[in-house]
């Protein structure tokens, strides 16, 4: 898969962030990086141990990252997590989960997709 397709598949715009990052090579640098981030892991563990203001800051860091790097689907749904944790002392899962359940779907088909992108 080609970075122009792959930004396609996760709803990222390949034009908007040539114009941030410059080079495609600096862009696939960037994105397979990505890889080795573990926000989305410390998500899940501050869930596991209803840590709301560990939630909070994982899904804040990866939405910015996602932003950074045009991972447009994967940004939405962190988006929305971390503006339904904000200036929470609980994690209401009956709202949480479907949210949590969504941003998973979108980061693995992300991970899958930087994966089978080609060098």
């Amino acid at each position: 898969m080609n970075i122009s397709d792959f930004y396609e598949l996760v709803g990222g715009n390949f034009e908007e962030v040539s114009a941030r990052l410059v080079s495609e090579k600096l862009i696939l640098k960037y994105v397979k990086r990505f890889t080795d981030d573990t926000e989305f892991q410390e998500l899940i563990t501050a869930f596991e141990n209803d840590d709301v203001h560990g939630a909070f800051r994982a899904a804040h860091t990866l939405k910015g990252n996602c932003s950074t790097l045009g991972f447009g689907k994967l940004y939405k749904n962190a988006f929305e997590l971390t503006e339904l944790l904000r200036n929470r002392d609980t994690i209401d899962k009956e709202k949480t989960l479907p949210l949590l359940n969504e941003l998973k779907d979108s980061y693995y088909l992300t991970v899958a997709s930087i994966n089978s992108l080609e060098l």
